[in-house]
């Protein structure tokens, strides 16, 4: 297990203190000058609060007093958000990058005055390969947890998306993919520590953040990170019941939660459950997100066995070409249904995705049923409408 802990200050003249940790042993270090700069340029603020805000930049939006933003939509309780989508989705989509760039992408789009952790765990022949990170505001008032998802050039990753056995994880018969859950299971009891303070000896031992008491919980991730998120919205239902857990943290966060975002998200849930379970009351938190004609929402395939969406469902898209101009996130009526086999709907999403490479062949891959192009986080990054909506 790998724990990177660093800090975003308010100020742009602050190098920041970060601390690695392997398991439970620690050591402060502060990266020098000159290594800051062989990673990264050094960031010019007036140059970012010149830059466009527009769908030809990295950064198509900003945050501005994130965490005032976030309590204020969370007042009202467990409610869409257009604002915690889109900061989410920039969240989501970043955490693929490396530390450097992730601190440098969240201060470009001025998500400042947190304290970060970077949480890795991996384990090539059990096929775990999980990556999380935990962004609070400096008060501790607002939490934030980020799993990555699949990466194209991780093998373990793929292995761990084809897992699609099925393990009954929860009461009321509730199975879940065991590939997901397998990742899941290892870096969570690490997340948990993040997120909860109990006592100065914890804050020493590198909790995520210090002070205040905790007033709102976001989940999000993109791929296989919203699968995970998933797990972690049951995980914390389940654990509330006093059916896996009597601790009371998982109780306590979830009286914290005010969403769980998921993008790109695969089904997770075997639809097999009793009658009685509860999955009524974990679906108002649950938030998916669907661009265009991703195939990953429509995965695991029925050949696999049965699988199943919970919660809501928002779509989105580009509706200008040349424009470059896409939708906001509308809410659909239905979910999502299982493609019948990767056999035929992987050439399908492939055929789309080349297509669309070539100059004057869009109107192709336009008739195509799926995509692997948009299951690209650059399309969710773009959908969304104004800040502030």
């Amino acid at each position: 297990m790998r724990v990177t802990y660093y800090k975003i200050s308010e100020s742009e003249e602050e190098t920041p203190s970060v601390r690695e940790g392997h398991g439970a042993g620690y050591f402060d270090r502060k990266p020098s000058k000159q290594a800051r700069l062989e990673a990264l340029q050094p960031i010019d603020i007036a140059t970012i609060q010149q830059e466009s805000a527009s769908t030809h930049s990295v950064v198509p939006r900003k945050f501005d007093n994130f965490k005032s933003s976030l309590l204020k939509k969370a007042r009202g309780g467990v409610e869409y958000s257009d604002y915690a989508a889109n900061l989410l989705m920039y969240v989501a989509g970043w955490s693929y990058s490396d530390l450097l760039a992730f601190e440098d992408m969240l201060r470009r789009a001025f998500i400042r005055g947190v304290n970060c952790m970077q949480i890795e765990t991996k384990n090539d022949p059990m096929f775990i390969c999980a990556t999380a990170q935990v962004i609070r505001s400096s008060d501790g008032e607002v939490a934030i947890v980020s799993f990555r998802g699949t990466e194209l050039t991780n093998i373990v990753n793929w292995l761990t998306d084809a897992t699609t056995s099925t393990i009954e994880a929860f009461p009321k018969g509730i199975k879940v993919h065991a590939g997901f859950l397998r990742n899941f299971e290892a870096i969570w009891p690490e997340i948990l520590k993040a997120l909860m303070w109990q006592s100065d000896k914890d804050k020493e031992e590198g909790n995520c953040g210090k002070g205040g008491e905790l007033k709102a919980l976001y989940i999000a991730g993109h791929s296989l990170g919203g699968a995970m998120t998933m797990l972690a919205a049951m995980s914390m239902y389940f654990a509330k019941e006093g059916e896996r857990s009597t601790t009371g943290t998982h109780a306590y966060l979830w009286s914290k939660l005010r969403g769980v975002y998921t993008y790109g998200q695969p089904m997770v849930l075997d639809p097999s459950y009793d009658v009685d379970a509860p999955i009524d009351e974990i679906s108002p938190y649950i938030f998916r997100h669907v661009y265009q004609k991703d195939i990953v929402p429509h995965l695991p395939p029925k050949s696999t066995g049965d699988f199943v969406h919970i919660g809501s469902e928002f779509f989105g898209e580009k509706i200008d070409e040349e424009k470059l101009e896409y939708s906001s996130w509308e809410k659909k009526g239905e979910n999502s249904e299982q493609a019948a086999s990767i056999l035929i709907a992987g050439p399908i999403a492939a055929l789309a995705f080349f297509l669309g490479l070539i100059p004057h062949a869009s109107w192709f891959a336009e008739r195509c049923k799926w995509s692997f192009a948009d299951h690209s986080p650059w399309g969710y990054l773009y959908v969304g409408g104004k800040i502030g909506q």
